[in-house]
């Protein structure tokens, strides 16, 4: 069984730091990272939506596309 496509708020952050996700992006503003999980290849996007506010809202991670690694290869989330 693979992870939701969306996690919000400290299920983003703590799935990221269980899953040992490397960031291969982050913007310039720090406010959008890219990371990939090597053992599947899916590839994910951290944005903090509400980035006016002080500490930039709730974080939210998206799955921008699902990895031949992973269990549900076919099953892509395009980004664009």
């Amino acid at each position: 069984m693979h992870p939701p496509d969306l996690l919000q708020g400290n299920e983003a952050l703590c799935y990221i730091e269980e899953h040992q996700l490397r960031r291969i992006f982050q913007s310039p503003d720090g406010w959008t990272s890219h990371y990939v999980d090597d053992e599947t290849d899916d590839e994910w996007e951290l944005t903090f939506l509400h980035s006016g506010w002080q500490g930039g809202g709730i974080p939210q991670l998206r799955c921008l596309k699902r990895g031949q690694g992973g269990p549900s290869v076919g099953n892509e989330t395009t980004h664009g």
